[in-house]
């Protein structure tokens, strides 16, 4: 592109090599700024957008970035002519809706979901700390002086449990999940839990099928609705799309001046704002697929898709903030150990590295540090490992189920031993034929058994058991 490389060059002298992990939800240190940095230069004249914005950034790329950019406004007046929208605003009560659908899927689920939906769980998730049934329960804690039920849920296993992460938008799988589990959830003998990553596409060809990151989204916090106490989520590094009011000011004043712009032109007026080459940008908002901001490019989708149904700029942060404050509230891992430690284990986004007390489970989002391990750490050596183990007091035959780690042998996921002590689970649940669901239940025999299932509900490859006396 005509002046691309001289801009390239001046960037990749003022900003660092390698990306900074310092942007969480709540963290102080993550503050933006409206102010580019360095001397303005009027909008108009700055020169085309590179093709990938990382790259803009000084970063490397690991896949050929996208270079058709279909226009944001086409893609929200298709998903609305599908009847896809961003809230409902019929009211909805929970036994009349269970009542009138027999079998649920993420369509009928995400349909439903509603403004008071929402603000109904984000006062359930800051109030509740036991389930109804005394299956779990969450300490209490105080932060910002306030007492509020802490950051793990501790279980007892008294009912069976099918766990799950990285799902990514895939509406499919989640219609899979949803068939596998809705006996159990609908006779309160199982539970779901997912470990995050609800939302952004991970295959770069479904990079713009934002939909289906919003269905499954909605479908999902609708389960959770529908079922309390029994489907859960844990938040992901993708969950993280809008995490203060200047990054929706600063995309909906580009949605207001340039309703039909392209996510090319969206990351040109971002870098003018000071937005993504900002060394301070928070972490969340530079996560990318085939070279497009997925993080920017799904609060775009919203923020058009509201005002195309014709909500006003205040209504449309009302719906985009209550989104990202459910995530905010969210309990960060699961902590599940049955009577006299026959079995136990511990399920997050991602290792949280740092931890070095049981209760500091509780306070993970008090420590920006252990947060951040929590939500993006990719690497998990065995001396951190057996150190966690340790500290957290779990049994030689401990599991810790995490999600966001790809297996580097290029499998869809890990189920094995690790030190010939503990077993470690990856579970990666948006694979096209075998996804990843672990559930943990007790067999016929009484035995607790955590067993990894595919697609078709079978055991994949050959069972993996963990088995203790009854």
């Amino acid at each position: 592109m005509p002046g691309l490389t001289k801009v390239l060059d001046v960037l990749r002298k003022v900003l660092p090599s390698k990306p900074r992990n310092n942007g969480l939800v709540g963290s102080n240190i993550a503050k933006n700024s409206d102010q580019a940095a360095g001397a303005a230069v009027p909008e108009h004249m700055l020169p085309p957008p590179p093709v990938d914005f990382l790259e803009a950034i000084g970063f490397e790329m690991e896949e050929e970035a996208v270079s058709d950019f279909p226009s944001t406004i086409d893609l929200v007046r298709a998903d609305r002519a599908a009847g896809i929208e961003v809230i409902s605003k019929t009211r909805v009560d929970r036994a009349t809706f269970l009542r009138n659908h027999s079998s649920l899927n993420t369509k009928i689920l995400a349909g439903a979901l509603t403004v008071e939906i929402l603000e109904e769980l984000i006062s359930d998730i800051l109030a509740r700390k036991v389930d109804d049934n005394g299956k779990w329960h969450r300490r209490m804690i105080g932060r910002a002086g306030v007492i509020i039920p802490g950051d793990c849920i501790h279980h007892n296993l008294g009912r069976n449990l099918s766990l799950i992460s990285d799902l990514h938008g895939h509406q499919l799988r989640l219609d899979d999940i949803i068939t596998q589990v809705e006996k159990g959830l609908r006779d309160g003998t199982e539970e779901l839990h997912n470990a995050g990553d609800l939302i952004h596409a991970e295959k770069r060809e479904n990079v713009f099928n934002l939909a289906w990151s919003l269905q499954t989204f909605k479908a999902y916090v609708m389960l959770m609705w529908l079922f309390p106490g029994q489907v859960h989520l844990y938040p992901g590094n993708h969950d993280i799309f809008c995490p203060t009011e200047k990054h929706f000011n600063v995309v909906m004043d580009f949605v207001e001046k340039n309703p039909q712009g392209d996510i090319a032109a969206l990351v040109q007026h971002l870098m003018y704002r000071g937005y993504i080459t900002n060394p301070n940008e928070i972490e969340a908002m530079k996560i990318s697929k085939a070279g497009q901001p997925q993080s920017y490019l799904f609060l775009h989708y919203l923020c058009l898709s509201l005002k195309e149904s014709g909500a006003t700029r205040e209504d449309i942060w009302g719906v985009i903030d209550l989104f990202q404050k459910f995530v905010n509230h969210l309990p960060v891992c699961l902590k599940a150990e049955s009577e006299n430690k026959e079995i136990d284990l511990l399920m997050a986004h991602s290792f949280p590295k740092g931890v070095k007390k049981p209760y500091a489970l509780d306070e993970i989002r008090s420590d920006e540090k252990v947060l951040e391990h929590t939500l993006w750490q990719r690497e998990i050596s065995l001396t951190d490992f057996t150190k966690l183990l340790r500290a957290l007091g779990l049994s030689k035959n401990g599991t810790m189920i995490f999600g966001h780690n790809p297996d580097p042998n290029g499998a869809e996921w890990i189920f094995r031993p690790l030190g010939n002590q503990a077993r470690l689970a990856i579970i990666h649940s948006n694979i096209d034929y075998r996804f990843g669901r672990i559930r943990v239940f007790k067999n016929d025999d009484g035995q607790y058994m955590i067993l990894p299932f595919s697609r078709e509900c079978h055991p994949d490859r050959d069972p993996l058991e963990l088995t203790m006396a009854h």
